[in-house]
This record gives structure tokens, sequence and C-alpha cells, in this order.
């Protein structure tokens, strides 16, 4: 089984591509693996299930300052964390870094607050005719109402 790496080593390794290239947003998965469009590291993620990153040039191209972690464990801050999640559209993936940072030896508040935010964003439906499909079964239909007024 090849090395998982974490979103710091790909960031590191983001940066020799790149140097190569003029794209703004690179889309990576933890094995290391580096593609231009995100379908197709969507596609590679499911196929092994990998964690998926996306990582932009800003991202890269900014101080050492504020790249800085908190504590020798590589633990973002949570600033990194809100812009990390910002984009991630994975849910399993918010939900293993929301795991991650609940048996962290100092759970953040926040951090874990951003996350759930992020996670319920995500799980939420967007459109009326989503909405409707999901919250359906939950109601009574105006035959149910009908029927238990006239009884």
């Amino acid at each position: 089984m090849s090395k998982t790496l974490s979103r710091q080593e790909l960031v590191e390794k983001s940066k020799a591509i790149f140097a190569d290239r003029t794209e703004d947003e690179l889309f990576a998965t933890s094995d290391g693996q580096f593609f231009i469009l995100k379908d197709r590291r969507n596609m590679h993620a499911k196929s092994g299930e990998f964690k998926t990153y996306d990582i932009k040039r800003s991202e890269v191209e900014t101080t050492p300052a504020a790249q800085e972690v908190t504590d020798e464990d590589d633990q973002l801050t949570v600033d990194q964390i809100k812009a990390l999640i910002k984009e991630e559209s994975n849910v399993e993936f918010l939900k293993d870094l929301l795991a991650d940072e609940a048996a962290s030896a100092k759970p953040r508040k926040t951090a874990i607050a951003a996350i759930e935010a992020r996670i319920e964003e995500l799980d939420e439906p967007s459109t009326p005719e989503q909405k409707e499909v999901k919250t359906h079964g939950d109601e009574p239909t105006n035959e149910e109402t009908t029927q238990k007024e006239t009884k």
C-alpha cells in the first residue's frame, strides 16, 4: 500500500507543479496524485478511497508565517481549516476531519463548529424539488389531514 500524504505534504509537492504550470488550482488525492480537472481527481479518488484536496496557487505562494502550523502534530490552524473546508465538497472527508479534530489533544470548538456547519450546508438540499422530496415523507399529505379532520 502506498503512503498516504497529508494536506501539508501535498501543498509542498504542489509548489513544483505550480512553478511549471499556469493553472490557479490543482486537485490532489492523498496518494500524491495531482490533477488539473476536478472530475478526474474525483474518479481516481473513488477508485482507491483516497481523500481529496483542492490546492490553490495563492495558498502555495503565501508567506511561510501564514503556513505555520500550531503544533508538532501538523495540526492546521483554524483559519487554514476554514479555508480548506470552504472549497471541500466531499462530506466523508469533512467527517474524517471532524473526527480528527474532536479526537485531538486539544479540540478547538471553533474548528469543530466550522466543519459541522460545512457538513450541514452540503447535506441540505439546494433546490425546492430536493427539499420537497426530503420532507415529503415527514409531513402528512392534504388527504391524510382531511381524513383526520372529518373523523
